[in-house]
């Protein structure tokens, strides 16, 4: 008990130093896709109206600040209301001290997707110069003496790309004549931010000028790997990230249920992000913001005082929320010991984009023994529960015990869907089951805290809400946005390596015989840095991090191996995070040597920053939480030593095998 009111107790007092410029200035939260989860909870508790009311938005602020959290992006999709057309919004965050901004397609507070093209005409700068400030100058005059972060730029209507000149050259002009209006409306004092996204990131590295005052904010791929930072040209200049713990889109989407581990929000935001300059302005898309709990705490603390946590944070950081919700004792370890295995499951697949391909390519043994973990977190969650007293229990059960259930009916259900092995009658009989299991969740969900979470967790199992598009093939998943891919609702015609896991895409690299890279024989320090094991990190989930993540620290820092291969196994295979390349025009590899022999250059795949979202690594490797690599006839039968040298900054070694 001393322990966790001590880590309270300097929870607090981190918070209180990032006010004193010790950490990030906007430790900020998005709302988004708040359709099917914020919205109709809002409209069955406090009213009848279809949008999140000022009510529902000061308890939000106010837990914002209890999380040590100070900047709202507030929810924007169309169909409800533009968050500052009521201004007893912005007077909700002006009482609570938080930073009203707006995201990336949301110039100068305003919510383009409520532009009135027959009143104001069109949504093309290069068109309608006057109307387009006329409508931005509006924010300006209402909220001007308001705390706001204004977001600059333009792009198109709700998300679009930006209007006008097709010519790299001309949309350039257009996007400075753009920013010279707006930073005159604005004035030098009240802060800008520019997130060059999507079709505007090519104007930036063409030449676009920003603002020298005006904080570059960089995105993600919408998994959480940072797309790229500033590098040297970013330099003295303020510097964010806009990061996702949910999305919604193609080619795949996880919302509503949020399984992105504190540790992996250490690595990208502090390791990466922080280490190399991106310390103005931290966002994260949150979803629906409740599921996303454990998230905003996390982004709390370590955007309070990001030098004071290292690898050991995931832990930590499960302890200090723990304890943020007033448990002790037995019901503490164990609530924490809950939620770690949570996040190492929903690692190995987030519950979303488990599908019967996935399932499927598994080995049987594989299935079987994720089967097994899946029970036994199942059982360990029903102990816990009985241990926090009922106050807390219905709170806690209603926001994590939710996603942790579905999490267990989910799992089961498709590694036994797999192995009914094309049994329709199975398959009728399970596919029953797992209808009857959700629909008691959503009942005992809707019973807690005297129905206060009722619609939050709605209509899982029906098709009465919005039919989606995303792997519906137009007839509706289940309603339910978090897109769960259940197999008696998937397309016909879907092709193999649709939804792919790498045991469809490569059999071969699949069937390697994998051990993790923290169970290493030795590690050297050089230049500065070296291999150091993140617990919670990875697939092996004590992933191997070359730290600290910056340019030429730690290259030539070795970890080495002694790996037993048999005969026929010549190949080499290493597993690495995901991730991208620190900084355009830099590469993400390593060097090995096997056998004392000379070095070999290794590349990450889909390190380079070229994909979008639609390519290999983008669309597939981010769903394994891994992407590997072989290096053929290299190892001898019988042992090999094999030494990973470290080469480029942001490398994360998670395993390491043969074939």
């Amino acid at each position: 008990m001393k322990k966790l009111i001590a880590f309270v107790s300097v929870s607090l007092a981190l918070a209180v130093s990032a006010a004193d410029g010790v950490g990030v200035r906007y430790r900020g939260v998005f709302i988004n896709d708040e359709d099917w989860g914020l919205r109709p909870w809002c409209k069955a508790r406090f009213g009848k109206e279809r949008g999140i009311c000022a009510e529902a938005y000061r308890e939000i602020f106010a837990d914002m600040k209890s999380r040590g959290v100070n900047l709202l992006w507030p929810a924007m999709h169309p169909g409800a209301y533009e968050f500052v057309s009521r201004k007893e919004n912005m007077d909700a965050a002006r009482e609570a001290g938080i930073t009203i901004g707006t995201s990336h397609c949301e110039p100068m507070l305003r919510n383009n997707c409520y532009w009135n093209k027959k009143e104001l005409g069109v949504w093309d700068y290069s068109e309608n110069k006057s109307g387009i400030d006329a409508y931005w100058k509006w924010s300006v005059d209402n909220y001007g003496d308001y705390d706001c972060l204004w977001t600059i730029g333009i792009r198109g209507i709700h998300d679009e790309g930006m209007k006008g000149p097709k010519d790299v050259e001309g949309r350039i002009k257009l996007m400075e004549n753009v920013f010279a209006a707006q930073k005159a409306m604005l004035g030098p004092k009240r802060p800008t931010v520019f997130c060059p996204y999507k079709e505007v990131l090519p104007l930036y590295d063409a030449g676009l000028k920003v603002p020298d005052d005006t904080t570059l904010l960089w995105v993600d791929d919408n998994f959480g790997y940072c797309r790229r930072l500033g590098g040297p040209n970013a330099e003295g200049r303020r510097q964010g990230i806009y990061w996702h713990a949910s999305y919604f889109g193609g080619p795949h989407s996880y919302t509503h249920v949020c399984t992105t581990p504190p540790a992996f929000m250490w690595y990208q935001l502090v390791a990466r992000c922080w280490e190399n300059g991106v310390r103005d302005m931290w966002v994260v898309n949150v979803g629906d913001y409740y599921p996303a709990d454990v998230s905003i705490y996390a982004l709390g603390q370590l955007g309070a005082n990001p030098a004071a946590w290292g690898v050991d944070s995931h832990k930590k950081l499960l302890s200090g929320y723990v304890a943020s919700l007033g448990m002790s004792g037995k019901a503490a370890s164990r609530t924490v010991r809950l939620l770690d295995e949570y996040y190492r499951l929903g690692w190995t697949r987030k519950p979303e984009l488990m599908s019967a391909q996935w399932a499927g390519a598994l080995p049987k043994e594989e299935r079987a023994a994720l089967d097994a973990q899946y029970a036994a977190f199942g059982k360990r969650l029903d102990d816990t529960l009985s241990l926090i007293p009922k106050k807390k229990r219905d709170r806690f059960f209603a926001i994590h015990g939710y996603s942790a259930r579905l999490l267990v009916i989910a799992g089961r259900y498709f590694m036994a869907w797999a192995d009914a092995n094309g049994n329709d009658e199975a398959r009728q009989k399970l596919e029953e089951k797992v209808r009857s299991e959700l629909a008691v969740l959503d009942a005992e969900v809707a019973s807690v805290e005297g129905g206060r979470w009722k619609n939050f967790w709605w209509d899982t199992t029906t098709e009465k809400r919005q039919e989606t598009r995303w792997f519906s093939g137009g007839k509706g998943v289940n309603g339910w946005a978090s897109q769960m891919q259940w197999p008696w609702n998937e397309p016909e015609g879907m092709r193999p390596k649709d939804r792919c896991t790498v045991y469809l895409a490569d059999p071969w690299i699949a069937a390697a015989r994998m051990r993790d890279a923290a169970d290493c024989v030795a590690t050297k320090q050089v230049n500065g840095g070296g291999w150091k094991e993140v617990y919670g990190l990875g697939a092996s989930y004590r992933a191997m991090a070359l730290l600290p993540v910056r340019p030429g620290v730690g290259k030539g820092a070795e970890i080495t191996f002694e790996i037993e291969a048999k005969e026929g196994e010549k190949a080499l295979v290493l597993q690495f995070l995901p991730d991208m390349r620190l900084y355009p025009g830099e590469k993400l590899r390593v060097e090995v040597s096997v056998n004392g022999g000379e070095r070999f250059a290794v590349e990450v795949p889909g390190s380079d920053g070229r994909e979008d979202e639609n390519g290999w690594t983008r669309r597939y490797a981010v769903q394994d939480g891994f992407i590997r690599t072989a290096k053929r006839g290299v190892l001898k039968p019988g042992k090999n030593r094999v030494t990973v040298y470290g080469l480029d900054a942001g490398v994360v070694l998670d395993k390491i095998g043969v074939r």
